[in-house]
This record gives C-alpha cells, sequence and structure tokens, in this order.
C-alpha cells in the first residue's frame, strides 16, 4: 500500500482542521434531516487532538493514516445528537484535501455508508480498516 507522506519540499505543515470545521461538517451532515445540537464538545476537541498527538508524540506522517485516526475518533466521540459518522467522514476527507489529497469517489468501491454499518454491526470499526479504506482510494492533487 502506498504512504501518504506530506512533500517535505512544501512547508512540511500538516493542516489540521479545527473545531469550527467539524461543526461545520456536522451542519453539511444534517442538510438532508437529522436532529441537530452537540452533546459532549469536550469529546470532540479529544478526537481532534488524536492525529495532532499522534503526529507530535508518535511522529506519525502519513497523512491517510492522521485521516483514518480522525475518522474513527470523532465517529466514536459521539459528540452530536445525529450524524457522527457522516461528519467523521466528511472531516477526514477535509483534512486530506487540506494536505493536498483527494478521494477518487468515482470508483464503484467508494460507498463508506455501506462500510461503515457493515464494520459497526460486526463491531470492527477501528482505524486499520478505514485506514485501508481511504488509502485504496487515495490520490495525490493534481494541480
Amino acid at each position: 500500500m502506498p504512504e501518504f507522506i506530506l512533500n517535505s519540499d512544501e512547508d512540511g505543515e500538516i493542516v489540521f482542521i479545527t473545531l469550527d470545521d467539524i461543526f461545520y461538517f456536522h451542519d453539511l451532515a444534517l442538510i438532508e434531516g437529522g436532529k441537530h445540537g452537540d452533546l459532549k464538545t469536550d469529546d470532540l476537541i479529544g478526537a481532534l487532538g488524536r492525529p495532532q498527538n499522534y503526529y507530535l508524540y508518535e511522529q506519525e506522517d502519513d497523512l491517510v493514516r492522521l485521516a483514518a485516526i480522525l475518522w474513527h475518533g470523532i465517529s466514536q466521540a459521539h459528540g452530536f445528537a445525529d450524524g457522527n459518522k457522516r461528519t467523521a467522514l466528511l472531516s477526514a476527507i477535509a483534512f486530506l484535501a487540506a494536505n493536498g489529497l483527494e478521494i477518487d469517489k468515482r470508483a464503484e468501491s467508494w460507498n463508506p455508508g455501506v462500510l461503515v454499518d457493515e464494520l459497526y454491526k460486526k463491531h470492527a470499526f477501528c482505524v486499520d480498516v478505514l485506514d485501508h479504506y481511504l488509502r485504496t482510494h487515495c490520490r495525490w492533487i493534481v494541480s
């Protein structure tokens, strides 16, 4: 599997999303309906910190791995009354885009809603599976 490391020839800094970004993605996730309201803002802040901690203390600089950690953390934080998993996915995709990667959503295998539902049913929703799924659908943004 390819590694997606931020090019050190650029500024060398990873762009992390903010709590305000997550609230925005939550609003997007509920455009077609759902219950608004945040329940556990502190847990969302903790989920936001997970990829930053891996980057700073574990020297993890693989962007896809960090996106998977973010996706998992926000999903598990249950910070909102509804739309947690959708918000988490949008956050991971935005994190990747902010760092020069995009998801090829045209691929027949791109169906994250089905994947997440199956993983939760099997109690297999974990960072490694999310990493693999993102990695197989990721590519550098070509300008």
